[in-house]
């Protein structure tokens, strides 16, 4: 109002006076409305290969304006078919939402359609810790809670800290509350832990959002979370995205041995033992090697150094050992191009036609330029 401007009814929306610029890119008009504007989920019938775990999307249910429009943009109309995975909470959720045509029109809150059944949800925002008794560890918290939180310090007073004598567990409260007792948190309690497997520092709200299927017997999903706007999508939140997908490859837990493996394999064993494996995960992990004399420090100390994780592979005993030189499985095999080309080098072999490569394209060594099974080639 201090700008001079109103939401307009929607009568005048379309008048001059309501100020309204159309958006080039799109073709949509964009203005606010008192109209209602429903988000539902539309679950995919599509059980092929998730039987399990049904996809689904979102669908904006918006009530038509005085001419009848509802000026719903594309990406979440009822025939969309941007499907994405949810983490169910029901142990089998296949049984307990509608899959079927059948089943979805028995539903009073779902309407099917031809790629899925729309239904109406609703959103709850709960407390996962009601006191701090129910906290034993630090995993607790890492293994409950989903939702991450600014340092309490951005809210300037708002919070407090409390010692809730939880080992490895800070906890700020909201003053607001009333309460300044570990046993009475709400859901807009913080923790900070500090990650043993990375070394990253953590803040998680105490709180989980659930999304819950109406007219089932208690289908629901982990509400996830939500990077690009489905109407406006911009550059920042795409950077935004990848890097949340980067970071949850780098930190998963599977990531330092799989490297290591690969490593290992590089550096010249091609069969290395599963200790060996987690030995070189470990200072990968750690970002720091020593040998057991107790010579220098290699790495920086943070998780995912790469120099303390080649030291662990060139001075462990598994790649020094001179007694594993008599084991015929020790060692590293060479790649099948290398090997072939060795051996026709040993026999003095000499290729007149070097236009002419269809003999060793011919040899089915699995390293032919296009032939890969899979983008990683021969090398995974």
């Amino acid at each position: 109002s201090e700008a001079g401007r109103e939401i307009c009814p929607a009568s005048r929306v379309l008048h001059n006076d309501c100020k309204v610029s159309l958006d080039a890119t799109r073709h949509r008009w964009f203005y606010w409305t008192s109209f209602n504007c429903q988000t539902l989920v539309k679950i995919s019938f599509d059980t092929s290969s998730t039987a399990q775990s049904p996809l689904v999307a979102r669908v904006d249910s918006v009530d038509p304006d005085w001419s009848g429009a509802t000026f719903t943009d594309s990406h979440v109309m009822d025939d969309t078919q941007n499907f994405f995975k949810v983490a169910w909470l029901s142990d089998n959720p296949s049984s307990d939402i509608p899959m079927t045509t059948s089943d979805c029109d028995a539903n009073s809150h779902c309407t099917s359609v031809s790629e899925g059944c729309i239904c109406e949800t609703q959103v709850t925002d709960t407390a996962v810790f009601d006191s701090a008794d129910q906290i034993t560890s630090k995993e607790d918290v890492l293994n409950s809670l989903y939702i991450g939180s600014f340092p309490p310090s951005l809210y300037e007073d708002d919070y407090i800290s409390l010692n809730c004598g939880v080992s490895g567990v800070d906890v700020w409260i909201k003053q607001y509350s009333g309460s300044n007792s570990c046993s009475s948190l709400d859901k807009k309690t913080i923790f900070f832990v500090t990650d043993d497997n990375t070394g990253v520092d953590k803040y998680f709200r105490n709180a989980q959002s659930t999304v819950e299927i109406l007219g089932t017997s208690g289908a629901s999903f982990r509400n996830p979370p939500h990077f690009m706007n489905l109407i406006e999508p911009e550059v920042r939140d795409a950077q935004y995205e990848t890097d949340a997908v980067l970071d949850h490859l780098f930190y998963h837990p599977t990531h330092p041995p799989f490297l290591a493996k690969l490593m290992i394999q590089r550096f010249g064993v091609s069969n290395p033992s599963p200790s060996f494996v987690s030995r070189v995960a470990h200072h990968y992990k750690t970002g720091s090697y020593s040998s057991a004399a107790g010579g220098n420090v290699i790495g920086s100390g943070k998780y995912g150094d790469l120099s303390a994780m080649i030291a662990a592979i060139a001075l462990d005993s598994e790649s020094r050992h001179v007694s594993l030189d008599a084991d015929p499985n020790h060692g590293q095999i060479r790649e099948p191009m290398i090997k072939a080309t060795s051996f026709l080098r040993s026999m003095e072999a000499v290729y007149t036609s070097p236009n002419n490569w269809n003999k060793l394209k011919g040899m089915g060594l699995g390293q032919e330029s296009y032939a890969a099974n899979s983008v990683f080639g021969f090398f995974l």
